[in-house]
């Protein structure tokens, strides 16, 4: 079972305005590329967290998420990590850290 850190207010904050304005990936991929279907599956199979990143406002493919919040490795895959915030768990291409795919 995976558990994160508690993330202060002022962190989470700063996360959530930072996650609202950076709408842009700076990567040579595309935010809209699909990831593989591993990827999708390993991350669609993780729990999720009993103590959870939130932050306000909606997230949406594109969003760089920031670098206060710590990313998981995807096993096996170097490109993507991924990362429950607000319950929704995020495939996050790690060169940019924008976020590539919503799985619930």
């Amino acid at each position: 079972m995976t558990k994160f850190a508690p993330v202060s207010a002022a962190i989470l904050l700063l996360a959530s305005t930072s996650l609202a304005q950076q709408t842009h990936s700076t990567s040579n991929h595309s935010a809209t590329e699909r990831p593989p279907e591993e990827v999708i599956d390993f991350v669609s199979r993780q729990a999720l967290p009993s103590n959870p990143v939130m932050i306000q406002g909606e997230i949406s493919v594109g969003q760089v998420v920031p670098s206060e919040i710590i990313l998981k490795p995807v096993p096996g895959n170097t490109r993507y990590q991924y990362v429950v915030v607000n319950q929704h768990r995020l495939i996050i291409d790690a060169q940019s850290r924008s976020v590539v795919r919503i799985v619930n």
